[in-house]
């Protein structure tokens, strides 16, 4: 079977995270990532108080923040009993219905507008909520790089370095939390034992979708996540989340992961048979979600 070699995709990724690597162009100027694909902004309802028969506008605008296209980015709003819709536009669209969907260019700006009639009330006032939610789907990668050292092997001094993590510009990322990392406390200070995999020996992984920054609002999904092995095989029988597709390439068995999830995910790996004193490991996680976002603006209606 075909071997897969993840080490030029490390240096690649590694690279693009470190901002060397210039996104296509596409009419609108790159940004820093910082941790949102599509960021909502400069939100504003008009006026915050009004009267029966009096329209009402809520605007926002949808940007982007990746080299990528968001297909089929989606807008659902909701009607408060006193307000009702009489129309919004969404991109170009513009429609009476309460959802719409539309692309967004790479590094994108969109409007949005909808308009609310104020229908009459009896008290003297009450306050509306519009809710409206942002749906997309959009994917991401996580890479676990690591030396493996067979002691055996080394006449010489080697200087051996610590494991890396590193992620794709994305929402969504896999934290790894390997079993080889060996740390103790030593005058009231954690202090890093081992930060690397011992060749002959196996370690326990857990692996854990997490938002790359909070957000109390999202409510996300990872459909799977497929594993990509270099240097390193399961012992299935210690791997209880995960399936094999291939000799070097794992998926999980659970589908339509909740983020975070309630139980991290685990497998044991061990090395594969190594010619060198060091051999480098990488584990890659690739992986599919779904992402909503869930928003409020609220408005005063008085009775005239």
């Amino acid at each position: 079977m075909k071997k897969i070699h993840l080490l030029p995709l490390l240096l690649i990724l590694v690279v693009a995270l470190s901002g060397c690597i210039s996104p296509r162009s596409s009419g609108h100027a790159p940004r820093p990532f910082k941790g949102e694909v599509i960021t909502i902004d400069n939100v504003d309802i008009f006026p915050s108080e009004a009267y029966s028969g009096e329209i009402v506008s809520l605007d926002f605008d949808i940007i982007n923040n990746v080299e990528t296209e968001i297909k089929n980015f989606r807008i659902e709003l909701s009607e408060p009993s006193f307000l009702k819709l009489k129309q919004m536009k969404c991109g170009e669209l513009i429609t009476s219905d309460h959802k719409c969907a539309m692309n967004l260019k790479p590094f994108a700006y969109e409007h949005f507008h909808a308009e609310f009639e104020v229908l009459p009330i009896i008290s003297q006032s009450v306050d509306q909520i519009v809710y409206y939610k942002i749906m997309y789907d959009y994917n991401g990668s996580s890479m676990l790089s690591f030396q493996i050292v067979d002691w055996d092997k080394i006449k010489e001094h080697h200087k051996v370095l610590p494991y890396q993590q590193h992620s794709s510009a994305s929402d969504i990322k896999i934290v790894f939390e390997p079993g080889f990392l060996t740390r103790k406390t030593v005058n009231n200070k954690v202090v890093t034992i081992r930060d690397y995999m011992v060749a002959g020996t196996s370690f326990l992984l857990q692996l854990t979708p997490k938002y790359m920054k909070s957000c109390q609002n999202c409510i996300a999904y990872v459909k799977q996540i497929e594993l990509q092995l270099q240097s390193v095989v399961p012992k299935m029988e210690g791997c209880p989340d995960f399936r094999k597709s291939s000799e070097s390439i794992l998926v999980s068995k659970e589908k339509d992961i909740k983020v975070p999830p309630i139980n991290k995910l685990t497998c044991t790996f061990t090395n594969t048979e190594i010619e060198q004193p060091i051999t480098q490991g990488i584990i890659l996680a690739k992986y599919d979600y779904n992402m909503t976002k869930i928003y409020q603006a609220k408005i005063t209606v008085r009775r005239r």
